[in-house]
């Protein structure tokens, strides 16, 4: 078995960190290119180029843009993506080139499923599903940046591998950052409300 080597790891783990801000994006863009360009793909998931996959994540990507950014809806859409994501992510990490030949399938799914299934519950976590008129507003917003960020990752992946590990870094260091203030926030907010 052979070594697997660095770039196709940073290759993998982008599209795999891609489908945890959105699943639809890398999936249909892998699809998109086998299917109209030279991209080469592990010979057991050529199916994601077929017409009737690509018809089926063209619909599920619009959906997922869609719903994600409509308040209320999207709480119920982020539930439905912790089963969706972790999938996806496993699918795009285990389908890059010779892949099988050098980590066994079943590893190459879980690393996959892994990465993108914490990268989507953090996101899960850090949206706002208060009824606030404020957070409600910010929610298309974080997910259009969500989608931007999956763009960006999932062609650096198929790119420049080293800058998509790099983005896939400073989106888990962001979303970090972010639900320690959130944790900040609520003991702050607790512990007045216990002292009265």
């Amino acid at each position: 078995m052979q070594i697997l080597s660095v770039g196709e790891i940073f290759s993998a783990s982008g599209l795999a960190g891609a489908a945890g801000l959105n699943a639809g994006v890398p999936l249909l863009t892998l699809g998109l290119l086998w299917r109209f360009s030279d991209l080469a793909l592990n010979p057991s998931f050529e199916f994601l180029g077929s017409t009737p996959m690509l018809i089926i994540v063209g619909i599920f990507c619009l959906v997922d843009v869609g719903a994600d950014k409509l308040p209320r809806i999207d709480h119920v859409w982020h539930i439905c993506g912790m089963f969706v994501s972790p999938f996806v992510g496993a699918l795009l990490f285990a389908s890059q080139p010779d892949i099988d030949r050098r980590i066994p399938a079943p590893v190459a799914l879980l690393l996959g499923a892994l990465i993108a299934g914490s990268i989507h519950l953090a996101r899960a976590v850090l949206r706002p599903t208060e009824r606030s008129r404020t957070r409600l507003a910010r929610s298309p917003a974080i997910s259009a940046i969500e989608d931007v960020a999956a763009g960006a990752l999932t062609a650096s992946a198929l790119t420049i591998p080293i800058v998509s590990i790099c983005l896939l870094a400073a989106t888990v260091f962001v979303q970090l950052e972010l639900i320690v203030r959130a944790r900040r926030a609520f003991i702050t907010d607790a512990l007045p409300r216990r002292q009265i």
